[in-house]
C-alpha cells in the first residue's frame, strides 16, 4: 500500500464522524448536505491517492450512512437483487 493510500473504510468513518460533529444536519436539504459532504471529503482526500471511482463511493456511503440506509442503500438500488432477507447483524441474505 502507498504511503498517502488510506483504508476507505476508516476514511468513511472519519468523514461521517466529522460531518455529524460540524455541520447542523437538520438545517441542510439533502442536496446542500451532499454537496457538503463532497466538498469536505475531496479536501480531505486532497493529496492521498484514491481513484475517482473510490472518491465518489466514500461521499455516497457517508451521505448514505446519515440519510440513508447505508451500506443497503447499494444493495437496494442493484436492479439484479430480488430479495434481501435480514436476520441480525450476521445473518444478511441476498438474492
Amino acid at each position: 500500500m502507498n504511503v498517502d493510500q488510506i483504508n476507505l473504510s476508516n476514511m468513511v468513518d472519519e468523514l461521517k464522524e466529522y460531518v455529524v460533529e460540524n455541520l447542523s444536519l437538520s438545517a441542510l436539504s439533502d442536496e446542500e448536505l451532499y454537496f457538503k459532504i463532497e466538498e469536505i471529503s475531496f479536501n480531505y482526500m486532497n493529496g492521498k491517492y484514491v481513484s475517482i471511482e473510490e472518491r465518489v463511493a466514500v461521499v455516497e456511503q457517508v451521505y448514505s450512512s446519515i440519510r440513508g440506509f447505508g451500506i443497503l442503500d447499494s444493495i437496494l438500488s442493484d436492479d439484479s437483487i430480488t430479495e434481501v432477507m435480514i436476520n441480525g447483524k450476521d445473518n444478511v441474505f441476498i438474492e
